[in-house]
């Protein structure tokens, strides 16, 4: 399918590729499997493996949206058994730790805070405006900090 490859290519995470594409409704829905022979990374101290301990349940994240619909990325997480740390979600490069969204849409919703109140963002994106608010307080902080270094 050359779709596929096409939204692989534009999504751009490594380590992953696109297996299936769907609407429903508003939605599209991109599902994503591992790519054969990568590595993992412990959710706890960072250090790297060759194979999993486990898959956990599959988890729905919201990320940047295209063509005037809400995108939502599809994946099941790896958990390792780290000998330092115990067994732990993996850690991945697109999405911290416990969050709904992907880094590039917190990006992109710090970047609309900028231009409109977090209520209009909150409105324009269909997200809680307690979400925005902190996303927004996020990411101010980020930019302080780099400030300062």
């Amino acid at each position: 399918m050359p779709h596929v490859q096409l939204i692989n290519e534009l999504l751009g995470l490594q380590g992953w590729e696109v297996f299936e594409v769907g609407i429903e409704g508003e939605d599209i829905t991109v599902s994503m499997v591992r790519s054969e022979g990568t590595g993992y990374r412990c959710g706890g101290c960072g250090q790297s493996f060759l194979w999993a301990y486990d898959h956990g349940r599959e988890r729905r994240v919201r990320d940047f949206p295209a063509w005037g619909r809400r995108c939502w990325i599809s994946f099941t997480p790896a958990r390792v058994a780290c000998p330092d740390c115990g067994v732990h979600v993996e850690a991945l490069d697109w999405i911290e730790r416990s969050q709904r969204q992907t880094l590039r849409y917190e990006k992109y919703i710090a970047q609309l805070c900028t231009l409109l109140p977090v209520t209009d963002v909150a409105d324009l994106e269909g997200l809680d405006k307690n979400t925005v608010y902190r996303i927004d307080r996020k990411w101010l902080t980020r930019r302080d900090e780099l400030r300062v270094a």
